[in-house]
């Protein structure tokens, strides 16, 4: 990931936030691509998609609440079972943190909560430490 940029795909409504996102993670890796979409279901699709091909989303950002069936949690279960090209999953929302842990109660693997209003500084610090973490990732699975 430190030559060629990490793919990362947003499912968000709020085109501010769309900004938001787009410059942070240009900030903290100017070389990712980010690809956004407002639903689940073109969320899934993408996902699918890149799985496919030679440039899987490393990272997918997603608000818990969006337009269509689905939910940010049910997108990230439906790709949860994939141990190898599992993309990291953020979970953005404003319910409280003891919400988020209550609908993940069963789940042994979770994905990353972030809570609204959005903190620029927890949000780069996240970002950052998940891109090291994919780097690292992407290192291993190359021995």
């Amino acid at each position: 990931m430190s030559e060629i940029g990490a793919n990362v795909l947003l499912i968000e409504e709020d085109t501010a936030l769309h900004q938001f996102w787009s410059l942070l993670i240009q900030k903290i890796h100017p070389k990712s691509h980010l690809t956004v979409t407002t639903n689940a279901e073109d969320a899934e699709q993408l996902i699918s998609s890149a799985l496919e091909s030679a440039s899987p989303f490393s990272l997918v950002i997603s608000n818990l609440f969006l337009k269509g069936e689905m939910t940010g949690l049910e997108l990230w279960k439906l790709f949860s079972e994939s141990e190898i090209l599992f993309p990291q999953f953020i979970i953005v929302s404003s319910v409280p943190s003891t919400e988020y842990e209550r609908l993940l109660s069963d789940e042994k693997r979770k994905p990353l909560f972030v809570r609204k209003p959005l903190d620029p500084n927890f949000c780069g610090d996240l970002i950052s430490k998940t891109f090291f973490e994919i780097f690292q990732r992407t290192q291993m699975q190359k021995t």
